[in-house]
């Protein structure tokens, strides 16, 4: 079980782990240039932040930077498969309260939970953090059903995802109100266009041919959803050569991928062309084991969406399944009759986290970036964020975060002139400070 320092697989693994943050670094410049601006400045002295974000090299660099600006910092991961134990290593060598290791438990993966809440004071009792970051509100929804008296030292939250703000909206409606202030990063324009759309647009390739070797090129490839993931994902599978086709709900969405050159299916349809099945909705049971059954002999199907609940991978293995065998480290080959066979990708977990490293590093210093000012943003004006309530991010809000990643295309940005402004009723010009805080 994990201490009150941390929880991981193995010490000796950080020279690993430092390597892996180091190469990181090189694209994530950009949260080196905030952490730089606000070094002096200390804007997160005193306060204490629990993070539920997935440990991966570029995480790492993140909680870094939180700790630069004065943060004390304990983190746990919401996906219990795919944490990274090199990067887990060397931060708990740098002092940072970390825990969880790769493919843990269940009972393991709450226990982290617990462990990374719990801060001390200077009498060394236990006390609760002052915010949370959080992805999936994995930590956020544990919280509310199991501890909720942590909520009373919370002042605000961010959250990343979709499946995360979805998952807030369920408990608004069971409760009336969220537990506190609840930031929506993922939908802000620096997140939701670029870690959702450009990240898994070359983290999918990479995943897939890890996994599995698979040729894009002439297969035909169902994706569930078309939002900025589906749509990521189905432009790296059309750059390939593959065949996209969109399952969808809403149809404006529809009607945007067929306007984009993709065919939509209904799901009936999508069970007797597909190869590769692709969820990327943030929803559960999207799959059933009933469409399973009737899907080609050789079908692939695998999750790019969140958690492991988007197809019926434990239904169809505890119930229809003739034999099994494990192909690989992220590959299983379920026999569902002597004429058919499928293949189960990371057991229907993130394909992208598990069979590969997770979103490339610049996209998700947008991300976290973004982050970083919303949470500078709730210690130092809490008043901002009395409400318990989602809060939305504008688009002044991504313009900060991308003078930080792209100063140069910054410096070449038009200025209007005075007429024009008036014209356009434009702001006042923002002086240097209004730029980033």
């Amino acid at each position: 079980m994990p201490n009150n320092d941390f929880w991981i697989k193995d010490l000796n693994l950080a020279p690993k782990g430092t390597s892996e943050l180091d190469t990181a670094m090189i694209e994530m410049v950009g949260l080196e240039r905030a952490v730089e601006y606000f070094r002096d400045k200390r804007p997160l002295e005193g306060a204490r932040i629990t993070g539920c974000v997935t440990v991966t090299k570029e995480t790492g660099i993140f909680i870094r930077a939180l700790k630069t600006l004065g943060a004390k910092v304990r983190w746990c991961s919401d996906n219990r498969y795919a944490i990274n134990d090199a990067v887990s290593a060397t931060l708990a060598t740098e002092g940072i309260p970390i825990f969880g290791v790769a493919n843990q438990s269940e009972e393991e993966y709450y226990k982290c939970m617990q462990y990374a809440m719990r801060f001390l004071d200077e009498q060394k009792r236990y006390i609760g953090p002052t915010q949370i970051i959080d992805d999936g509100a994995d930590l956020t929804s544990y919280l509310v059903r199991y501890a909720p008296s942590y909520f009373d030292s919370v002042i605000g939250i961010t959250e990343q995802t979709t499946c995360g703000i979805n998952e807030v909206k369920r408990i608004i409606t069971s409760s009336d109100q969220p537990p506190t202030a609840i930031i929506n990063i993922n939908d802000a324009f620096a997140k939701k266009n670029f870690d959702n759309y450009y990240g898994v647009r070359e983290s999918l390739i990479y995943a897939l041919q890890k996994a599995i070797g698979l040729q894009f090129s002439g297969k035909n490839f169902i994706v569930y959803g078309y939002g900025p993931v589906g749509k990521g994902c189905l432009e790296a599978i059309k750059a390939l050569g593959g065949h996209g086709f969109v399952v969808e709900t809403d149809i404006l969405k529809a009607v945007e991928a067929h306007m984009n050159g993709f065919i939509i299916v209904s799901r009936k349809e999508a069970l007797s062309i597909g190869q590769v099945f692709l969820t990327a909705t943030g929803c559960v049971n999207v799959i059933s084991k009933e469409e399973i059954l009737q899907m080609q002999d050789g079908a692939i199907l695998c999750n790019i969406g969140h958690g492991n609940s988007e197809f019926d991978y434990l239904g169809i293995l505890n119930s229809q399944v003739i034999s099994k065998r494990q192909v690989n480290t992220h590959v299983m080959e379920l026999c569902l009759s002597s004429m058919k066979r499928v293949f189960i990708l990371c057991q229907g977990a993130l394909v992208n986290m598990i069979a590969g490293p997770g979103n490339p590093p610049m996209v998700m210093s947008m991300t976290f970036i973004s982050h970083l000012l919303a949470q500078m943003d709730i210690f130092n004006n809490p008043s901002k964020y009395s409400e318990p309530k989602i809060y939305e991010c504008g688009e002044d809000f991504s313009r900060k975060v991308m003078r930080f990643v792209f100063p140069k295309i910054a410096n070449k940005l038009y200025d209007l002139n005075e007429e024009q402004k008036l014209y356009l009723n434009f702001p006042e010009d923002l002086t240097e400070e209004d730029h980033f805080l």
